[in-house]
């Protein structure tokens, strides 16, 4: 039976009231009168106080899940079907921009990872030529509207792969990878080469050291401590919790770029983190590092 996704708000009935909780304002003694939001459902749901991740030895906080012997209806948005498709349609909400999401008429979507690596490319171009334009050049224009749509394109991306991490059961994500397929110029990506959760830093590194990731990948963290950085163009650098293994700790790095060094990123909180990713080795320390120069490139993952 499919588990759906995580839940962090329910519909709560009481003797007098029912109204939609967010989790922070439930605990387990709610559960028995804990429903699914989504009016098209009201499936019966459980308050769950958390759990530590072993591979990385950090703390979920809780969640929402279904009650026993329950399912969700196949419309409803906490569904993984459901919870695809309210993003694909979310994430068209932008005006000019050309769908990353393209629609194959059975269901499913093509998510179309090379229009990322395109527009991109293309705000690097602009930005070359505005460096040796006149200020009265017209490229400002486009390359505000470039940046824009990639700002879409990014938060697209780390959205969609948020639904990913949310998935609580692995038999379910057969169905998720169903509906949503990757595309990158003229080949299809799978979800296994550019999701990472934290079991799997060590799959990324491996895969790094056996030659550079041509596209951006998706990775989970949970946010350890907040350090400067010497580095003048990314001055503030995140350390996330590392995957140990064998000797070995694998640890995510965001570099924060100058123009987001207000960016605040909580401690202990987990992530899903969106961009090119370059390693190093010091030691038994093997570091997985993502330079972020968009906000929307981060998504908090509850």
């Amino acid at each position: 039976m499919a588990k759906g996704i995580k839940m962090f708000c329910a519909y709560k009935r009481g003797f007098e009231t029912a109204t939609v909780k967010n989790i922070q304002e439930l605990s387990r003694a709610d559960n028995g009168s804990l429903f699914c939001e989504d009016p098209r459902c009201r499936t019966r749901v459980e308050y769950n106080s958390g759990h530590t991740r072993h591979a990385t030895n950090t703390v979920v906080p809780p969640y929402l899940k279904l009650a026993k012997d329950c399912c969700h209806a196949s419309e409803c948005m906490n569904s993984i079907s459901g919870a695809v498709k309210v993003f694909v349609d979310d994430s068209r909400d932008v005006e000019n921009v050309p769908d990353i999401f393209e629609d194959m008429q059975d269901g499913s979507f093509t998510f179309r990872l090379n229009l990322l690596e395109q527009t991109r490319t293309q705000l690097n171009k602009l930005s070359d030529k505005m460096a040796t334009e006149p200020e009265s050049s017209s490229l400002g224009k486009e390359f505000v509207e470039t940046k824009q749509r990639l700002a879409s394109y990014c938060k697209s991306a780390a959205g969609i792969s948020r639904v990913r991490s949310l998935i609580q059961d692995r038999s379910d994500v057969k169905e998720f990878e169903s509906l949503v397929k990757i595309q990158y110029k003229d080949r299809l990506v799978m979800w296994k080469d550019f999701f990472y959760d934290d079991e799997r830093y060590h799959v990324l590194y491996n895969r790094l050291s056996r030659g550079r990731i041509e596209y951006p990948i998706a990775i989970r963290v949970t946010v350890k401590q907040v350090k400067s950085s010497k580095v003048e163009q990314y001055p503030v650098s995140i350390q996330c919790y590392a995957e140990t293994e064998e000797q070995s700790s694998y640890i995510p790095w965001i570099n924060l770029h100058q123009d987001l060094k207000d960016l605040e990123l909580s401690s202990g909180q987990s992530y899903i983190v969106l961009g090119h990713v370059s390693h190093s080795e010091k030691d038994r320390f093997k570091n997985l590092k993502f330079a972020i120069n968009n906000r929307q490139q981060i998504v908090r993952e509850s």
